[in-house]
């Protein structure tokens, strides 16, 4: 970033500002990930591989005393999930507020989401019952990336998983693009993230049956891979 482009008020208050952003997001790290942050930009997304929400902060500048940030973010708001672009000033915790109630009407959605079908108790049974099957995992506060050696170890499993899946029958697109999507972004995820969505999708596996999900730990065995992950699962099911 070309810092001499800027004021010396308006690099402090970017400096206040983006910090606060990166805590606010640490903060709430189940649900949000930072996945872009440079050239004066942060770029926040919601963790659900399938929806694109998002929160854009860009462009700041000096007016009239104030520091203003361009913002673009998704879902708008509550009668609208298409894209709203606007303008705030970070004074008076204006941007925060707005970035917060951002994350608090996502944060419904999500929660909205899963009580709408009737099978969304058992989803999130299995769901909670395959995340405490991780917890054997080295990270205790799950705030950090996976070591580079099980990044890979994990990588490959779901490459054959996905393999195996896109010729069986009784596996849904949507599981198989989630652990596609789940693998692209291994490097940018910390551990509770990883855990998260991996058991929220092996929580769809499961409930088409145990089977199913038993296919998953004998891809895994046979080839002598996604041992970190496999043990778990097998500890739940047995």
């Amino acid at each position: 970033m070309d810092y001499n482009k800027y004021t010396a008020r308006e690099l402090n208050d970017m400096a206040k500002t983006f910090s606060s952003i990166r805590s606010e997001v640490e903060a709430n790290s189940n649900l949000f990930r930072i996945v872009y942050d440079d050239e004066a930009e942060i770029h926040i997304e919601y963790l659900s591989f399938t929806t694109e929400f998002y929160f854009k902060i860009s462009n700041p500048r000096l007016e009239k005393n104030y520091v203003y940030y361009d913002l673009n973010y998704r879902p708008g708001d509550q009668a609208n999930n298409s894209i709203r672009g606007t303008k705030n000033t970070s004074s008076d915790g204006r941007l925060m507020s707005e970035l917060k109630n951002w994350m608090n009407l996502v944060k419904n959605i999500h929660d909205v989401k899963k009580r709408i079908h009737p099978s969304s108790k058992n989803l999130n049974h299995y769901k909670e019952k395959l995340f405490e099957s991780f917890s054997f995992m080295e990270d205790e506060n799950d705030d950090k990336p996976l070591e580079p050696q099980k990044q890979v170890e994990l990588s490959n499993f779901l490459n054959l998983l996905i393999e195996n899946f896109e010729d069986d029958p009784d596996i849904d697109d949507e599981i198989i693009q989630e652990l596609k999507l789940l693998n692209e972004n291994i490097p940018a995820l910390t551990q509770l993230q990883i855990k998260n969505q991996i058991s929220w999708t092996f929580a769809k596996i499961m409930f088409k049956g145990i089977d199913v999900l038993n296919k998953v730990t004998k891809v895994g065995t046979d080839a002598g891979i996604g041992f970190l992950f496999i043990e778990g699962i097998k500890t739940y099911i047995a």
